[in-house]
């Protein structure tokens, strides 16, 4: 599970968490261009919406 708060959403931490867990080597600046891409609406979290979006569009 990537959101450990259960928020609903997914931060940076829990996004870097995530990574190493699946052993992705991913440096501070990775993860956050990662986010950037992802958080459209610059909240600074993933929501569960931005996530879908996102997984369309590459589809």
């Amino acid at each position: 599970m990537i959101d450990k708060n259960g928020n609903g959403e997914i931060n940076r931490k829990e996004l870097k968490r995530f990574f190493k867990k699946c052993n992705l080597k991913m440096s501070n600046a990775e993860v956050k261009d990662y986010m950037n891409r992802m958080d459209v609406n610059n909240d600074g979290s993933i929501s569960l919406g931005e996530l879908k979006k996102m997984f369309l569009k590459r589809s």
